[in-house]
């Protein structure tokens, strides 16, 4: 038997329950469980890159077949759209050659006429006419002069009468 050597590796908690709990379900200690895991971690990084499954290989060689068709299936694809599009870029240049022809044809509008002036506010006068053709619809009789207002006892204290 080989000479074991102790190792004080850190590894988190969760870690070391999933160790215990696999090393009791095999029914063998952590340690040997952790060297077979090791032996056979360090086997695979000594394995030459190169050594694939052959399965894997023939799937790779299927899938190189499959890109190296994939230009001339997208030819076939897009040939149609390509030509639909180039047909209707020439449309699109035959209808511009034909709108510009019609501009060009077509005479300019003449100018706008200039806008009516503005319509001015009526005065009273032009409304009704004259002050002196106006009729008061309500007329007052014809006023009588009225007496001189007499005098009380308080206006003769302060105030002098004068005679006209």
């Amino acid at each position: 038997m080989a000479e074991k050597i102790q190792i004080h590796p850190r590894i988190s908690v969760e870690s070391s329950d999933v160790l215990r709990q696999a090393a009791e379900a095999r029914g063998c200690a952590q340690g040997d469980l952790l060297e077979e895991a090791l032996t056979a971690f360090l086997q695979d990084a000594t394995t030459p890159a190169n050594s694939l499954p052959h399965d894997l290989l023939t799937r790779l060689d299927t899938l190189e077949a499959s890109l190296a068709a994939l230009p001339d299936t997208l030819d076939a694809l897009m040939a149609p759209v390509c030509a639909y599009l180039m047909a209707l870029e020439e449309a699109i240049r035959g209808v511009i050659a034909r709108c510009d022809t019609l501009l060009t044809r077509v005479p300019a509008p003449p100018p706008p006429k200039p806008p009516d002036p503005p319509q001015r506010i009526a005065t009273y006068e032009q409304m009704y006419g004259p002050p002196e053709t106006w009729v008061d619809p309500y007329p007052l009789p014809a006023s009588q002069p009225l007496d001189p207002p007499k005098r009380r006892l308080f206006s003769r204290l302060f105030f002098k009468e004068v005679q006209p």
